[in-house]
């Protein structure tokens, strides 16, 4: 009785860990995916605040100079402001 249940507890560790594997693999392919998703995020929002900001300091949209520039300020703000940790 003792050998059957050292067995049992040997193949419930094996099958818990498998579980936890898989469980580990997935975890990793969801943060992957939102870096992935927030990279993108950023990006748009970075765009939206270029067009406001066009919009409010009176250049057009079609200034391409103008709307890069409020781009290229935009990342740099976000890269100072918005880090986000993700471990697994």
């Amino acid at each position: 009785m003792h050998r059957a249940l050292v067995e049992y507890f040997k193949q419930r560790g094996l099958y818990s860990q498998a579980g936890l594997a898989k469980f580990q693999a997935a975890s990793h392919e969801n943060a992957q995916k939102i870096l992935a998703v927030q990279g993108e995020l950023s990006k748009t929002i970075q765009h939206i605040a270029a067009f406001l900001h066009s919009l409010t300091d009176g250049s057009s949209t079609k200034d391409g100079s103008a709307n890069n520039q409020c781009i290229l300020d935009a990342e740099i703000k976000d890269k100072k402001s918005h880090t986000v940790q993700i471990t697994v």
